[in-house]
């Protein structure tokens, strides 16, 4: 999956969406499972802020991994999918 329209109905390519608006999107059942896990799979993900130190004021950019993460404690993806995407990304 390349694209997904957006509310315009223009055409938003893939690394334009966020991988957390990837899976609101999929909860919002405008994307099933195995193309959200392949688009994950294959976003090119920000790194992300190094927080090894615990600091409350970190603010990870958009576009990390961490996203993921986030959307399943929102409950936009069950631990299930969750892991399927995080296995898929260690197979790389």
């Amino acid at each position: 999956m390349d694209d997904l329209d957006d509310d315009q109905n223009n055409v938003a390519p893939a690394q334009a969406v966020t991988p957390y608006e990837w899976c609101r999107r999929y909860a919002l059942d405008e994307v099933d499972r195995e193309s959200l896990i392949d688009v994950l799979a294959a976003y090119e993900y920000t790194p992300a802020v190094d927080d090894r130190e615990w600091n409350d004021a970190i603010v990870q950019p958009p576009g990390t991994v961490d996203e993921i993460e986030q959307a399943s404690i929102d409950g936009l993806i069950d631990a299930d999918l969750y892991e399927a995407i995080i296995d898929r990304l260690r197979a790389g």
